[in-house]
């Protein structure tokens, strides 16, 4: 690898060192993530820093910095599905009063998961918050599910983590049963998750399909078991199901004709 190209990847290798449940790290901490030697991560943490890219912290730590906020900010204003479907997720919202996401999958060290990429909130008190960046298990997800449901079956083997990892009792820890779940999702339409990956979390997902009728993404209807028992569930899937297809449709797709 050119020394360039090196040190590119190693100032992204420590960018991604930072996560939700690591906002900041000192010196000592980013060198045992990352597995470089002390020297070039405090060269990389300096160039970092003088970008605005990264920042320190009251206690000579570091975290993420203000340039980065405006980068995603002007990352996410060029994402054409992120545009296309903010007004209907924010209109089902309205609709439901309950909170939608905008997801889509991606894969990291062989681990494949899906990335809420918009969020409208909604107007209870007690509701649900994914928040726009959050990381998501594929298989105890309605959108996870709801995309991999439409994807080939090779695709499908790729996609699967190593391992379903069960976060409540009521997680699908099979490939047997998630392929079932997935054979059902395609003949109703829509995915429907009680409980699997927080106890008490219902979550109604679709998928988004682009002009090549690929599943691209998915949105999902999130609310307590409070409010969203299994019979307001399946009402409510068709709301879910006609956004998506006003997505999939401000993206290009179109229905097959019939002959």
């Amino acid at each position: 690898m050119a020394d360039g190209t090196q040190s590119i990847g190693r100032a992204i290798q420590i960018l991604k060192a930072f996560d939700d449940e690591n906002p900041t790290r000192d010196l000592t901490q980013l060198v045992e993530v990352t597995g470089l030697n002390k020297t070039t991560v405090h060269r990389i943490l300096n160039a970092l820093e003088q970008e605005g890219l990264i920042e320190r912290t009251d206690d000579n730590g570091y975290c993420l910095g203000s340039e980065l906020i405006a980068m995603g900010g002007r990352a996410a204003r060029a994402n054409n599905l992120r545009e296309a479907s903010y007004s209907h997720i924010r209109a089902l919202s309205r609709i439901t009063g309950e909170t939608t996401t905008l997801e889509i999958i991606r894969r990291e060290n062989n681990i494949t998961f899906t990335l809420v990429i918009d969020e409208v909130l909604g107007k209870h008190l007690v509701g649900i918050n994914q928040y726009i960046g959050t990381k998501l298990p594929i298989h105890a997800t309605s959108t996870g599910k709801a995309i991999l449901a439409y994807l080939p079956d090779d695709a499908i083997n790729d996609l699967q983590t190593p391992e379903l990892r069960q976060y409540t009792v009521a997680t699908v820890t099979s490939y047997e049963n998630l392929n079932a779940e997935l054979r059902k999702i395609r003949s109703t339409g829509y995915s429907l998750v009680m409980g699997e990956l927080e106890e008490g979390l219902v979550a109604i997902g679709a998928p988004v399909f682009n002009h090549n009728a690929e599943p691209v993404a998915a949105i999902s209807l999130v609310g307590p078991s409070v409010r969203i028992n299994r019979e307001k569930a399946v009402a409510l899937s068709a709301d879910v199901m006609s956004t998506a297809a006003s997505i999939s449709y401000a993206i290009g797709y179109r229905e097959p004709e019939t002959v």
